[in-house]
């Protein structure tokens, strides 16, 4: 219990990621829509989002390590190179939404960097956790493909793009 307790938000939080990837399509939270883009969120989105914002005060108290590191770099200047694209999106928009995502996405990155260490100790633990997930999933997706033949869309919880006719 005492491992715990010494653990951040962030480091807490972490090991749901498996979990949260599950919800990325079902349910949806909308917002309505415009011409090109439908104003949904999903339980994943939510999920990223509390986890960027626990990582906030990590990036903050070790910006001096992460600005002395490459990858950091070289995540920075993409994210900032993708912020760019917002000035000739058809949908300004969906851009700025798409934007904060991978800005959201590259907060978690930077904690991660700068966690490493903490990670690396949890590394067997989230082994365990994202095998398990990982198996679990597999059958749920054998169980999809089979409720697929007999159920439509909606009922075996596919996503608004897919079809009970393929796999992936």
């Amino acid at each position: 219990m005492g491992k715990i307790q010494k653990l951040s938000l962030f480091e807490k939080l972490l090991p749901v990621a498996p979990i949260a990837v599950w919800f990325s399509y079902r349910p949806l939270l909308s917002f309505g829509q415009n011409a090109t883009t439908n104003f949904e969120t999903s339980p994943t989105l939510i999920y990223v989002l509390l986890l960027a914002l626990s990582a906030l005060p990590i990036v903050w108290q070790s910006q001096q390590l992460l600005i002395r590191n490459k990858a950091a770099q070289l995540a920075t200047i993409f994210t900032l190179l993708s912020g760019l694209s917002i000035a000739w999106s058809l949908d300004v928009t969906r851009g700025i939404l798409t934007f904060g995502v991978i800005g959201l996405l590259l907060t978690i990155f930077l904690a991660s960097l700068a966690r490493a260490d903490n990670l690396k100790n949890m590394a067997p633990t989230l082994t365990r956790i994202y095998i398990a997930s990982a198996a679990a999933m597999g059958l749920l997706a054998f169980v999809q493909v089979f409720a697929g033949i007999w159920l439509d869309r909606n009922q075996a919880l596919l996503c608004a793009g897919c079809a009970p006719v393929q796999f992936g």
